[in-house]
């Protein structure tokens, strides 16, 4: 497994990260939930909101979820950098700083990887790409792309040293006046 990675070092664009306890399940599933949990994620076994003037009584999770699991909050480099880590541990190779150039699709896949002015095209049986939502890889597969209109937009902060009722849960605050929220 060769891991092409464009950043050297990771940067802050997401501002906090919590995973639903569904989510917190594809973790168990790829045998990520131990590593996660002791390097660099926070469980969160209760999901409260506020509407003001007062918090609500938060949802127990564990108990009221089908995968009755915590959520899980972390800073968002740093379980990038756990990641990537496992990736190396389990045998991966992986190369940062790399940029991919394209890739070629049929019976002999390939991809032309720029690293340091040096160029290099890479044949493998599986290419995968993940690159995001504006996927250059998607477009050079030919893949098609549709997506509903926007109805949900969903931002998050990440608060250091704010008190909140409990220390154990993830909080979404509602404006309901202005249509809006925010997770905390």
């Amino acid at each position: 497994v060769l891991v092409i990675e464009r950043e050297t070092q990771f940067q802050d664009r997401i501002r906090g990260e919590i995973l639903n306890s569904w989510g917190v399940a594809e973790t168990q599933a790829l045998g990520l939930y131990a590593l996660l949990r002791n390097t660099c994620a926070h469980e969160s076994p209760r999901f409260g909101t506020y509407l003001g003037p007062d918090w609500e009584e938060p949802r127990d999770l564990v108990a009221t979820t089908p995968q009755h699991l915590p959520g899980f909050t972390f800073y968002h480099p740093m379980m990038q950098e756990v990641v990537l880590q496992a990736a190396v541990d389990a045998g991966a190779e992986v190369r940062r700083g790399a940029t991919v150039r394209s890739v070629r699709c049929g019976p002999l896949p390939s991809v032309e990887v720029e690293q340091h002015g040096h160029v290099q095209e890479i044949q493998a049986r599986l290419i995968v790409g993940a690159d995001g939502r504006g996927s250059v890889v998607r477009k050079w597969g030919g893949f098609p792309s549709s997506q509903d209109p926007d109805h949900l937009m969903i931002s998050g902060v990440l608060l250091d040293e704010m008190p909140v009722p409990a220390e154990d849960t993830s909080y979404y605050v509602i404006n309901p006046n202005l249509g809006q929220g925010v997770p905390l």
